[in-house]
């Protein structure tokens, strides 16, 4: 073997490539018509040599330098990143459509995870191509989608989904960043790996709900992990003291906001979660977890279920239901072990009033109970049709004078009895179909 090798063609054409510069994708492809042409991804066009009859190799072949093994392919912020540095990378593949709408599939490695290895942070990131066009975009708008794709013919484009199609460069070489990064000091709070300024907090929507007897403006936490494009099953809300608290995001409504707080701090104001959600001074919210078991409980619309009551009647339901409401006589010994489970806080809509009070029980601990639009004593099916029930919940005894007259407005209902311990186990499995979690109503049991 020598440094050069010469192709010659049937036709007397003749090219010469550096043997050093062959790449594992050159090749002699077949041709239809019989013989052979040269196939060299990566080098210049006249070394393709259509009709090749002759492989010539010259000079004397020295030992490859180590450096061109070595050779990088990138640089970042003048760091050089090589091939086998970009390997010990995780590679992903996203699918993505381009600015003219087609959908494909890149396969390459995260732009942060790159950043990462380089051992760089900043506000802005400058993406350079090898014709000398650049882009800029901001650190604090890359998710895991942003990508360095691998190209066919060798190195490396952006693909950007979500970002603007100038962010889309083709042949990158060079990423610079600078700038401070975006959870610096005016960060009022950091939503995964995004910093949100109070400036920025102010640009989103702003939402006011009521609480705790007072009103509270902010901005909802779904909107602001949907801005930082956090996804997982579960959140860690950090408060500045050090104080935490997780919480399933499946649990968040949209009154769920970050509140703002005096000393241009913000607060997590949870209705219907309970009190331990509530993080004053809130700095920092953490996602983690699957995103496909966030659903454990909130189900899709088209997830039927199928109930047996304690009538022996087989209730049908489209969809686990997500607006119970428990009205008539007895309505605490039903409500009280709905709220057994965690599924309660955001499914039970409302219970009935009975003495004036509906629940001094679950009043103390249910953070946002009495904020619920609960029914009067002795409510009328006209009452409790406005509140758009997806289940109503009753004792079997009310079948007859409530029960028959939402069912005939088109309201399912089911009946439990909790009046002996054998027909408490038996309705506890009747809520747990109902909220899809038969593993709580075994929890409950072995106690």
């Amino acid at each position: 073997m020598g440094d050069t090798l010469t192709l010659i063609a049937d036709d007397g054409y003749s090219a010469e490539a550096a043997v050093a510069d062959l790449t594992e994708d050159c090749m002699l492809s077949i041709r239809n018509q019989g013989g052979f042409s040269a196939v060299m991804p990566g080098l210049p066009g006249n070394l393709w040599v259509k009709g090749v009859v002759t492989l010539k190799a010259t000079g004397v072949s020295a030992p490859k330098p180590a450096e061109a093994a070595a050779k990088p392919v990138l640089t970042v912020n003048d760091k050089p990143i090589t091939d086998a540095d970009l390997d010990g990378l995780e590679k992903v593949t996203v699918k993505a459509k381009n600015n003219k709408g087609k959908e494909s599939e890149y396969s390459g490695y995260r732009v942060g995870d790159v950043l990462k290895l380089a051992g760089v942070s900043g506000e802005t990131l400058a993406l350079v191509a090898d014709d000398g066009y650049s882009a800029e975009v901001a650190v604090a708008d890359l998710h895991d989608e942003c990508i360095l794709s691998i190209r066919g013919p060798g190195g490396y484009s952006s693909v950007m989904p979500g970002l603007s199609c100038k962010a889309w460069v083709k042949g990158v070489v060079t990423l610079d960043v600078t700038g401070a990064p975006a959870a610096a000091a005016d960060a009022v709070v950091t939503v995964g790996a995004k910093g949100f300024a109070m400036v920025d907090l102010e640009a989103m929507e702003q939402v006011t709900v009521e609480a705790k007897g007072a009103k509270r403006t902010g901005v909802r936490v779904l909107d602001l992990l949907a801005a930082a494009k956090a996804e997982g099953s579960k959140a860690l809300l950090v408060a500045g003291d050090g104080y935490s608290a997780e919480i399933p995001l499946s649990s968040l409504n949209a009154d769920c906001i970050l509140a703002y707080a005096d000393g241009g701090t913000v607060d997590a104001v949870m209705p219907g979660l309970d009190g331990s959600a509530w993080v004053r001074g809130t700095i920092k919210i953490e996602v983690s977890g699957d995103p496909s078991a966030g659903a454990a409980g909130k189900v899709n619309a088209g997830d039927a279920v199928q109930v047996e009551d304690a009538l022996g009647r087989v209730v049908n339901l489209a969809h686990y239901p997500e607006r119970i409401v428990v009205p008539g006589k007895g309505a605490w010994m039903v409500g009280h072990p709905l709220y057994l489970f965690p599924e309660a806080r955001e499914r039970v809509l409302a219970m009935e009033a009975r003495r004036g009070t509906v629940s001094l029980f679950l009043s103390s601990f249910v953070e946002g109970f009495d904020d619920l639009p609960h029914l009067e004593e002795n409510a009328a099916p006209e009452q409790i049709a406005p509140l758009k029930p997806d289940m109503v919940v009753a004792k079997s005894y009310m079948a007859k004078r409530l029960g028959e007259p939402m069912e005939k407005l088109g309201f399912p209902v089911v009946y439990l009895e909790m009046e002996t311990p054998d027909r408490f186990y038996s309705d506890m499995k009747i809520l747990g179909k109902i909220y899809g979690n038969p593993a709580r109503e075994d929890e409950k049991k072995a106690l």
